[in-house]
């Protein structure tokens, strides 16, 4: 990343965390206002969440192994628990989280995948979770007039999908027709003239595509799990929301709880700004209750706590020491990072 872009990335942020900041105060009294919400759940509430809110981050982990295990590679639950938070915090810098790619790889590299694999297996499981939250955020508000989508998400749901739709369409066509983008690719290490720069694109686009192509075509059982993880992770985050909202005294039943935090994590997925935050924070107070009281301004922070928060220091702290150890061009270049 430039001088520039970063300097902007950190611009974005700033603004995030004061208009968060400014949110929390103006509709909910700042944190000591959450803290005083956060303050009715019993031990059996913090109990169940805490318990959830485990096993969210286990199935992040279960989405990784699933598609590794495609390629013959084993992720501990530990290490996919510290490359969770490393994406986790790496995605909150910029508003593309163009940073969640190269650092996912290479710490799967550090696992022994190679460099295209571990494009591949990262673009397979972004992709495979953002498809499902939005099929199961439409078809939850199918039938429902008491959840509706902000206006200004629900009228630009369009635009903001678009970069999904694009992506779903490239790697849709390097996994079912690799033969031509394998000829399309390797044509050019063959063309006189094509400068190296080029040639080594072209050659890690060919792999990349022979392994997006292994995923996408792969009968294996944990393919389907990947999918089943997916689809049960998205559930886990709605109880978690659910079991907040009972907590801190909102009634709110389990199918318009659905309908309610499987939209705002579409949001969080789909929303340009740096991690989502504040936006996710806010649509999902709006779902809650449009009239966006503190207690569902509350939930709504707490669920983002447990759910997104709460492992970027742990992130921070990996990718500091990890620049230390190795540089910062390391994640640039994940090939040259070397196995564990």
């Amino acid at each position: 990343m430039s001088r520039a872009k970063a300097a902007v990335s950190a611009a974005l942020v700033a603004a995030t965390l004061a208009g968060t900041w400014w949110f929390l105060r103006r509709y909910a009294g700042g944190l000591s206002g959450v803290t005083a919400m956060a303050s009715r759940l019993q031990a059996a509430d913090w109990a169940v969440v805490l318990a959830a809110t485990a096993a969210y981050y286990l199935l992040d982990w279960l989405r990784f192994q699933s598609l590794l295990a495609l390629f013959g590679v084993r992720l501990s639950p530990w290490r996919g628990f510290r490359l969770t938070c490393a994406s986790y915090f790496v995605s909150s810098l910029t508003p593309s989280a163009e940073l969640h790619p190269p650092v996912t790889a290479y710490f799967l590299v550090r696992e022994g995948v190679t460099v295209p694999e571990a494009a591949a297996v990262t673009s397979a499981k972004s992709l495979y979770m953002v498809l499902w939250i939005c099929v199961i955020a439409f078809l939850s508000l199918r039938g429902r007039s008491d959840v509706r989508l902000p206006a200004a998400i629900a009228g630009n749901l369009a635009l903001l999908s678009s970069p999904l739709v694009a992506i779903t369409a490239g790697l849709a066509a390097l996994a079912f027709f690799p033969e031509k983008a394998q000829r399309l690719f390797r044509s050019q290490l063959e063309r006189p003239g094509v400068p190296a720069w080029r040639r080594r694109l072209s050659a890690a686009l060919a792999d990349f595509s022979s392994a997006v192509s292994r995923i996408g075509r792969s009968t294996d059982r944990h393919h389907l799990i990947c999918h089943a993880a997916s689809a049960l992770f998205v559930l886990v985050y709605v109880f978690i929301g659910w079991s907040l909202c009972r907590a801190v005294g909102i009634p709110i039943g389990p199918r318009q709880a659905l309908a309610v935090f499987s939209n705002s994590l579409m949001v969080a997925y789909l929303a340009p700004v740096p991690g989502s935050v504040g936006i996710t924070e806010a649509a999902t107070a709006y779902l809650i209750d449009p009239s966006m009281p503190a207690a569902a301004v509350s939930a709504a922070f707490l669920l983002r706590t447990l759910c997104w928060y709460v492992v970027m220091p742990p992130g921070a702290l990996l990718i500091g020491l990890e620049i230390k150890d190795r540089g910062l061009a390391a994640f640039a270049h994940p090939a040259r990072s070397g196995a564990k």
